[in-house]
């Protein structure tokens, strides 16, 4: 495959699901703050950046595109773990001033906040 020109490797097949993964991953994680939205994103690409990392010995080497399979991965892996540990403080944190949700006042629902979790 070395020495290939431009219009030969157009001919190539290649790894699309692990740019699709990729993407995905990296919204996921400029996202992952969000609960539910973040997690789906994020389990979409795991679930996309291992098939396309199973799939890639069914490509060239030059296409295979393993490196952005594993890359994808990574990033929804470790997304993946703070979006849950970003859920879990934020069910704490209105599970201990539920009242405080329904402020729609940003500083006043802060100081509530700040005043519940003081007091536990």
């Amino acid at each position: 495959m070395m020495g290939m020109d431009d219009a030969s490797l157009a001919g190539l097949k290649k790894n699309t699901m692990a740019v699709v993964a990729l993407v995905l991953a990296i919204i996921g994680l400029l996202l992952c703050w969000v609960p539910l939205f973040g997690t789906a994103l994020l389990l979409g690409a795991l679930t996309i950046a291992i098939i396309a990392l199973v799939k890639a010995k069914n490509y060239p080497q030059l296409t295979a595109r393993r490196g952005m399979s594993i890359t994808a991965l990574i990033i929804a892996v470790l997304a993946l773990i703070l979006n849950l540990v970003i859920s879990f403080l934020l069910y704490y944190v209105y599970s201990v001033a539920p009242e405080c949700a329904d402020i729609s006042d940003s500083l006043a629902r802060r100081q509530c906040l700040e005043q519940k979790l003081k007091a536990n």
